[in-house]
């Protein structure tokens, strides 16, 4: 067991303690505070929408399978930014609820084509209204202007890691 108090573990060897001011900042970094807005957004998304039990991801997935019907996974993967075994269990709980349908595509058998069932056409309309206002609830905390910066650079940055693939977050910063 970990003594929390004098930073002892299981070898009774000290754990050096990091003063406080030499500690790192977690407000200044980047990750931190993506995550954070991130997992606020979400929040708000889920409770402006509660009345139609649809999370943001599948909210995601929904929207995008309408802009493209007949999708397969692989491409819903490349174009929501989920990734694939999450992608599949959100696929498998609107399957299961009638939101999409998936058949096998006729070039290759092991691929599903995803589209949009009548159901699930009825709860895009009903929610975009919903959904569109949360966005500007979480807009609305950085004003118009700083909004619109915002989700330019969110752009910029996804845009950036999707032209020189995932190693661009790799590269050692300069």
């Amino acid at each position: 067991m970990l003594d929390t108090k004098s930073g002892a573990g299981q070898t009774g060897r000290r754990r050096k303690k990091t003063p406080a001011s030499r500690a790192p900042a977690i407000d200044s970094s980047i990750i931190h505070l993506l995550h954070r807005a991130s997992q606020r957004a979400s929040e708000i998304f889920a409770q402006e929408t509660r009345d139609f039990d649809l999370t943001a991801r599948q909210y995601a997935v929904v929207t995008t399978v309408a802009r493209h019907e007949g999708l397969s996974q692989t491409d819903l993967v490349r174009l929501t930014g989920i990734d694939r075994s999450t992608l599949a269990d959100v696929v498998q709980r609107l399957l299961k609820r009638g939101i999409i349908e998936r058949e096998r595509t006729m070039r290759d058998g092991r691929t599903y084509a995803v589209s949009l069932s009548a159901e699930g056409r009825e709860l895009l309309d009903a929610i975009k209204p919903i959904a569109r206002r949360a966005d500007r609830l979480v807009m609305s905390c950085l004003g118009d202007e700083d909004g619109k910066l915002a989700a330019q650079i969110l752009s910029r940055l996804l845009r950036k890691a999707d032209e020189d693939g995932d190693d661009v977050f790799m590269k050692p910063a300069r």
